[in-house]
């Protein structure tokens, strides 16, 4: 593995890992959220709010089944009850799920999470820049990864990455 190689693969982990770090405040921000929800009884909340929508919507189905034709034509407007309720059920999305889009961390405790996940980024992207810059340093391609597996990493990742090559379309007449 040539130096440029081995600085490719380190910027390739470097996103790797930048990636990892916003999932990981992702996941952190998620986890608080459904901490609180549950100590506060939302999910109970939401499963009475899908229960008492439910028969609202049944009810006026009965009640629609049962005269519409009757003695009442019933046209269901943009703006009326039946539009604006059967969204929620066209959607198939649990309504406890529509709900907890509205729901958002105080705004001390979003950027808490936030302030972590960037120091997290710079501290990593520093890191990362700074073996990059090292590994540039070094004499030879040997040299560098010694240095890069004195770190920890794991080079056995990097060898036997060829990729199988078609020849037929390495050259135009032979593809057509």
């Amino acid at each position: 593995m040539t130096k440029r190689e081995l600085v490719q693969w380190l910027k390739l982990k470097k996103e790797q890992v930048l990636s990892e770090v916003e999932a990981e405040s992702q996941k952190k921000e998620e986890a608080v959220i459904e901490q609180k929800l549950k100590s506060l009884g939302f999910y109970q909340m939401a499963e009475q709010v899908q229960s008492h929508l439910n028969q609202a919507w049944e009810l006026w189905s009965k009640w629609k089944d049962k005269h519409c034709g009757e003695k009442l034509t019933i046209f269901s407007r943009y703006t009326g009850f039946e539009h604006q309720i059967s969204g929620l059920f066209r959607e198939k999305t649990p309504i406890k799920e529509l709900m907890e889009r509205d729901i958002h961390l105080r705004r001390d405790e979003q950027e808490a999470i936030d302030e972590e996940r960037r120091n997290n980024i710079i501290k990593s992207a520093d890191s990362y820049c700074a073996v990059i810059n090292n590994v540039s340093a070094c004499k030879n391609a040997k040299e560098a990864e010694n240095y890069v597996k004195s770190l920890g990493f794991d080079l056995a990742e990097t060898k036997n990455q060829t990729k199988n090559v078609d020849t037929a379309y390495l050259f135009l007449k032979q593809a057509a």
